[in-house]
């Protein structure tokens, strides 16, 4: 979360990375997650609860990745003219 707010408030250079960084975090979380159920450690509900909502936020994050991404080609095609 904390990446997420960073990127956010960064300016545009910088957003990709954090974004990318967060987006790897959120992917280890939704592995422990699945550790943990696996181990016994946290009961299914719990499990398919956190898995659901880390996999709408990997969305997200994939999608603002997607953005930066295809923003950057744009912005290197159309140079801005002072």
């Amino acid at each position: 979360m904390d990446l997420i707010i960073e990127a956010a408030l960064e300016s545009k250079q910088n957003k990709l990375r954090l974004v990318i960084i967060a987006h790897i975090k959120i992917e280890k979380l939704k592995r422990f997650f699945r550790m943990a159920h696996e181990l016994n450690i946290i009961d299914y509900k719990k499990y398919i609860s956190f898995q659901a909502d880390l996999r709408e936020i990997s969305k997200n994050t994939n999608n603002w990745i997607s953005y930066l991404k295809n923003s950057k080609v744009i912005a290197s095609e159309n140079p801005t003219q002072d």
